[in-house]
């Protein structure tokens, strides 16, 4: 019933009615849990879990028991990378991390965030209050629907690490296929700092990570040892290799389309919990790309609007693009807003980014990439800059912008990067040089979640 209302409000409201009805939603499935835990119930909990379970959309044969997915953009499309052209043996149910959240809240706070709830910074009590209704929950759940095995994608989600630790516990395998793999190489060292001190350890089983620059910063933190970490790359860039061949061979249909990725005030800044990292003792320049987001958003529909046999793409996180989208209205202008969609790419001629996985994406899917470095300086800036390794073309004025814009558009320009050069970016970053990332992330599901064995304990 919730999913169907999401549907309807998201097509026919207003932005302004449709985000305050999704919160009015949120929050009576959020007091509901309140209530349950308060007269000490279970059974209405994995009710509920059982109501928003989704299953995701694979080839199933033989099912040897279900493995339960908290949802996370872009982490949703690795698993099914995984089983595009294979069966899974087991169903895979997925379901919005915000429940397990609300749990965590009722015993815990609401005030906790990612970054400053280290397992030991709440009342021991009320820690083990939350277990002891996670032993209970899980266990349930467990009977009812054969779980067989749990996965995430941040292993910093406060809510999910005492999840990880109670299966763990139980002999249900926890594994997390971590996401986040991008950082610039001072966001890079600050995480470090911030795994070694703050979350100081991995409660799970085992963690697959995109690229090695990864790996290596989680060995370096002391969290996790080094056989249960495995590189395995960005599975859903996968169909990108597909699409870099057909670019090669595509001939112009006429039709012209920027990408244009929305810059993230902190991307690429080592930001957590909503606070900049204490890791170099203050010394760290607290600001961010305000300034350039501005400007850049600006110069795009100074183009758009020039060029109106151009079609601008706006892509913005999931929290969406509303504030644009209500002042810009232009008939060649469309704005999406969701999780990350690798389909974007096939009408893309040019792609515009800053500091995003986006451009190494569009790098794999063979489409010239930009990005803006409008009054920045860069030597100063280099610790919270990505090398691109010649593979992305640098901007640094409008005149450049707008220049190369009309190259890549009209006058048919090729991308200057050798194949060295790419394969170098590809590895750095997507950990993925040959499109089989999807079946590196299933062998690891796979092992992980060792079903013969598990079945025994299930049943």
């Amino acid at each position: 019933m919730r999913s169907m209302i999401f549907v309807i409000a998201k097509k026919l409201l207003p932005v302004k009615f449709r985000r305050v009805l999704i919160e009015f939603l949120n929050n009576i499935i959020i007091n509901y849990i309140f209530f349950v835990h308060y007269v000490n119930l279970v059974r209405p909990i994995v009710w509920l879990w059982k109501k928003q379970l989704k299953t995701l959309n694979v080839n199933i044969s033989n099912p040897k028991g279900t493995i339960l997915v908290f949802n996370s953009p872009g982490g949703l499309a690795d698993i099914e990378s995984a089983y595009l052209n294979s069966k899974s043996p087991y169903f895979i149910k997925h379901i919005e991390g915000e429940l397990i959240k609300a749990s965590c809240s009722y015993f815990l706070g609401r005030g906790i965030e990612d970054y400053n709830s280290g397992i030991d910074k709440t009342n021991d009590e009320a820690r083990e209050q939350y277990r002891d209704f996670l032993r209970k929950f899980l266990f349930e759940l467990k009977n009812d629907i054969n779980l067989i095995g749990i996965i995430n994608f941040n292993h910093v989600y406060h809510a999910q690490v005492d999840v990880a630790k109670v299966a763990s516990e139980m002999n249900i395998p926890f594994v997390t296929l971590l996401k986040e793999c991008l950082r610039t190489p001072q966001y890079n060292l600050e995480t470090e700092y911030v795994y070694k001190h703050i979350i100081k350890k991995y409660y799970g089983n085992k963690i697959a990570v995109h690229n090695l620059i990864t790996k290596t910063l989680l060995l370096n933190s002391g969290i996790i040892n080094d056989e249960q970490i495995e590189v395995v790359g960005q599975g859903r860039s996968d169909k990108l290799f597909s699409m870099r061949e057909n670019k090669r061979k595509m001939t112009n249909d006429g039709s012209k389309n920027i990408l244009y990725f929305q810059i993230s005030e902190t991307a690429g800044l080592p930001y957590f919990g909503g606070v900049f990292s204490p890791a170099t003792n203050g010394k760290s320049p607290v600001f961010n790309w305000a300034s350039l987001a501005r400007d850049v958003w600006d110069l795009m529909i100074e183009y758009a609007n020039s060029r109106s046999d151009v079609s601008l793409i706006v892509k913005g996180k999931p929290t969406g693009v509303y504030g644009e989208k209500l002042s810009n209205r232009n008939n060649n202008i469309e704005f999406i807003h969701g999780n990350p969609d690798m389909s974007l790419y096939e009408k893309a001629d040019v792609v515009v980014a800053f500091n995003t996985t986006a451009l190494a994406e569009a790098v794999a899917a063979g489409v010239p990439a930009l990005t803006t470095y409008f009054g920045i300086d860069e030597e100063k800036m280099k610790p919270y800059l990505f090398d691109w390794y010649g593979s992305v073309d640098i901007m640094r004025t409008k005149d450049e912008l707008f220049q190369k814009l009309d190259l890549y558009l009209f006058n048919d320009g090729q991308v200057d990067a050798s194949e060295e050069n790419v394969t170098k970016l590809l590895s750095q970053y997507l950990g993925n040089t040959d499109g089989e990332a999807g079946r590196r992330v299933r062998k690891f599901i796979d092992e992980s979640m060792n079903i013969d064995t598990v079945k025994n304990t299930v049943s």
